[in-house]
């Protein structure tokens, strides 16, 4: 394997294994604030469902598409990841 296939490959481990760092991260303070639900959309700060209401997570900024995209990914089976891809959602 050549050189920047293998430095691609690099790149790419290194930046899925950072979004799955953020997730936990998001869900640790999902769980410390007693949510039951976190909730990525483009655009948007995290949202969590405390007690049944959707509240922004404090401190949080905007989550653009790729950033949720990399995230979930890090986490999901191939099986998931196409279905993320054909119906834009996953619960």
């Amino acid at each position: 394997m050549d050189q920047a296939v293998l430095s691609a490959q690099a790149t790419e481990s290194q930046r899925l294994g950072q979004a799955a760092d953020r997730l936990g991260q998001l869900l640790q303070s999902m769980l410390a604030a007693g949510a039951s639900d976190l909730h990525l959309t483009a655009g948007t700060p995290p949202r969590i469902r405390v007690d049944g209401s959707l509240e922004v997570m404090q401190g949080e900024s905007s989550l653009q598409s790729e950033e949720i995209r990399v995230m979930v990914f890090s986490v999901l089976s191939q099986r998931s990841r196409q279905n993320f891809e054909d119906h834009k959602e996953l619960d």
